[in-house]
């Protein structure tokens, strides 16, 4: 996995990691290079197997469910006599459905677990990597539309939130206007809050997390006055996503 391009990801515990990422369709292959510091070594055989994990994080426990498991033998039982031995794995194809992800919620981990059988004990050793799935643009847009809000309190304060599109990038920026359309009280500032909520299909309810809070207006706007709203989203610290 040595040269690959390492995808950056952020848990729960803002934590960030880079890891050698590929994308489905593409074989998971890589060497295992084994040392040795005695004169040999017998072991039962050795093996790859590739993982993939949705895991669900609880106050207490963390339960997993797994939706990915090859295996393949990268050695038969042997006699290894050399100080520095090396040994290949190459998985074809899986289907890597899920893009990695590490939320406060809920993680998608893949790994490669290497493990050398012996009759006295077994060793194993884990390599985790990452999975991107991009989407073209024309993908991202293509069942978009304006998004539009209307909120107030009746003959107290009314606004007409507009933005061009309902879908964005990560990397892309939010465009719009806020239109005045009512104002008969005073405003000290007006702040915008961006907000990401995991949904997972278990029937909990997850509390949101906010992720940052924008400025729009400091003091108060007069009726019929609309205001430009450009909001460069790469600047957000988003969790699981790569900037």
């Amino acid at each position: 996995m040595k040269g690959r391009h390492r995808h950056k990801l952020i848990d729960r515990n803002d934590h960030s990691e880079r890891f050698p990422t590929f994308f489905n369709g593409e074989d998971i292959s890589g060497r295992v290079e084994l040392r040795i510091q005695s004169k040999s070594v017998k072991h039962k055989g050795i093996r790859a197997e590739l993982h993939g994990l949705i895991q669900k994080h609880g106050t207490i426990t963390t339960t997993m469910s797994e939706f990915l498991n090859a295996k393949q033998i990268i050695s038969p039982p042997d006699e290894i006599f050399k100080e520095k031995t090396s040994f290949e794995f190459n998985f074809k194809k899986p289907y890597l459905k899920h893009e990695s992800y590490k939320g406060k919620y809920a993680s998608v981990k893949y790994f490669v677990k290497i493990i050398i059988e012996s009759s006295i004990l077994s060793s194993t050793y884990e390599k985790e990597f990452a999975v991107v799935n991009p989407h073209k643009e024309s993908i991202l847009y293509k069942n978009d539309f304006p998004l539009r809000l209307n909120v107030g309190v009746k003959n107290v304060l009314s606004l007409s939130i507009e933005f061009d599109h309902s879908n964005y990038n990560c990397r892309g920026t939010l465009k719009g206007a806020i239109s005045f359309n009512l104002v008969n009280t005073k405003i000290k500032f007006i702040e915008v809050q961006l907000i990401r909520r995991e949904i997972i299909f278990d029937g909990k309810k997850y509390e949101p997390e906010y992720i940052a809070t924008f400025e729009l207006i400091d003091g108060s706007p007069i009726n019929k006055e609309k205001s430009p709203v450009r909001l460069f989203l790469k600047k957000s610290q988003i969790r699981g996503a790569n900037f």
